[in-house]
């Protein structure tokens, strides 16, 4: 028996019955590989992807069509050592056909010489790019004397990149070359005409993106003629980028011109029909305009090709005008998985699932928005309203602040009063006083605040009959007001 070690374990026994090896050096076990089933072992020699030299054993199953391989040159013993062991066992038991000492020797030197040319070319290759970067050529060095110079950022194998400007047969046109600086020499990259208009953005290091940003900047300041000027930048280093239209589009929005921003975002489109940016900024013109089916229809196809919260919380909205209550719900539920302290997506999702008589999940929703921005007076009294009949609360402590910090504004303190004297009715308590005080203290303010949401709780409420018919005057007492106070306006309007 023969056993030669790979890192310390066996990977290849000879017996006298059966050939013995590890297909892989990381399988844990030795496969049994018995004469009888052997049809020949050759051997032969290759080179892998670091030049080294390796010695395999091919071993040809008869019942097998793709040969095994075990790797003998990166066992622990010697090649020689193991080739002898094979010949001294494996003769007589296969056909096996053996390299001559000759043969291997050659490998073995044709790796030497091999590596040795490794090494020469290896100190050529990395003596040229010393030359190449150490010494770049001049930038006199250019020919027919261009006109205006700028250094370009390297890149590639260029030492140094640079860009010149000369002039031309007309007036208004310019040339530009790119040229690259290759061992000591000027290797021309590119070249092409251009307005002359666009010498400054040519000479400029300032990319399209760049112009981009600034323009944005300048919209946001405001500074619109500056705003343009860098929008034509980056048409002329980019025409088919469909941001530029966008922002001319947002230029027109900010002036008052709807039609024209709208036409320009169609152009964008036309440019690029998966621009999500585009089909956002056309909702929200179409919504301006009150054409909820065209807003819904352009943040559809937005939803294509990007999902975010804004574009869910726009595609609710147009829904939720357009009455579509449960998709409106659904891609606001969506747009708080993506922001989930947005306090208008939970404003709004409180409100529909009230319409839909959740009260449940309304009040849990108008509870978040509330705890999010207690200071915020619509939240407070939305979810006054709501604590009214469901399980959400607010304390007392957070009703005298909101007192206190609203006493001076009468439309807020209107809306909490009435509130407070439904609260008095749903509880059976004497509303009377409470509403002659109301309707002194506030007479000639319109009770600007929707009590259809409490009008239908009503209808289901589980009340006695003289308590609900309490509940449903108080209410209708509001809701009087409330006609009243437009019909009086609207004769005062005439």
């Amino acid at each position: 028996m023969r056993i030669y070690n790979y890192q310390d374990r066996p990977h290849l026994i000879l017996t006298n019955e059966e050939l013995l090896f590890r297909d892989k050096p990381s399988d844990a076990q030795v496969k049994r590989h018995p004469y009888q089933q052997i049809k020949q072992i050759s051997f032969f020699h290759r080179y892998d992807a670091n030049k080294e030299a390796f010695i395999w054993m091919k071993v040809q199953m008869k019942e097998q069509v793709t040969p095994l391989l075990v790797q003998l040159s990166l066992l622990n013993e010697p090649v020689e050592e193991v080739l002898e062991g094979i010949a001294l066992i494996l003769p007589g038991k296969v056909k096996i056909k053996f390299p001559s000492k000759s043969w291997l020797k050659r490998v073995k030197n044709n790796y030497k010489a091999q590596k040795m040319a490794a090494w020469s070319v290896f100190f050529l290759l990395i003596s040229l790019p010393i030359v190449h970067f150490m010494f770049p050529p001049q930038k006199t060095d250019l020919k027919d004397n261009p006109m205006e110079l700028t250094l370009l950022e390297n890149k590639g194998i260029c030492s140094a990149r640079i860009k010149a400007i000369y002039p031309t047969s007309d007036p208004q046109t310019l040339e530009s070359k790119k040229f690259c600086a290759l061992f000591m020499t000027w290797q021309e990259e590119s070249s092409k005409h251009f307005p002359k208009e666009f010498l400054s953005t040519e000479l400029s290091t300032l990319g399209f993106d760049d112009y981009i940003q600034r323009a944005e900047d300048k919209i946001d300041a405001k500074s619109y003629d500056e705003a343009l000027n860098n929008i034509q930048q980056a048409i002329y280093l980019d025409p088919n980028d469909e941001t530029s239209q966008i922002l001319l589009a947002k230029i027109k929005d900010r002036q008052h011109q709807p039609e024209e921003a709208m036409a320009l975002l169609n152009k964008a489109l036309q440019m690029n029909p998966q621009s999500s940016r585009a089909h956002n900024f056309l909702g929200e013109l179409y919504i301006e305009k009150g054409q909820m089916q065209e807003a819904k229809e352009h943040f559809q196809t937005s939803l294509k090709f990007e999902q975010n919260a804004y574009i869910y919380s726009s595609l609710a909205y147009t829904e939720q005008q357009l009455g579509l209550t449960d998709q409106a719900i659904e891609h606001y539920e969506y747009s708080l998985h993506d922001g989930p302290d947005d306090t208008y997506v939970l404003t709004e999702l409180g409100i529909l699932y009230w319409q839909r008589q959740e009260y449940e999940q309304a009040a849990e929703k108008l509870q978040r928005a509330y705890e999010l921005e207690p200071n915020d007076l619509m939240h407070f009294l939305n979810l006054y309203e709501i604590s009214l009949i469901t399980s959400a609360s607010i304390d007392q402590a957070s009703r005298d602040k909101f007192v206190t910090d609203h006493q001076n504004d009468p439309a807020a303190m209107l809306v909490h009063d009435m509130l407070h004297i439904i609260e008095l009715s749903i509880q059976n308590k004497p509303t009377e006083d409470a509403l002659a005080q109301w309707t002194q203290q506030y007479e000639g303010h319109y009770p600007d605040w929707s009590l259809s949401e409490m009008r239908s709780w009503l209808d289901g409420a589980k009340l006695q009959s003289e308590h609900l018919q309490k509940v449903q005057q108080t209410l209708g007492f509001f809701i009087a007001k409330q006609q009243a106070y437009k019909i009086q306006h609207a004769q005062v309007a005439q």
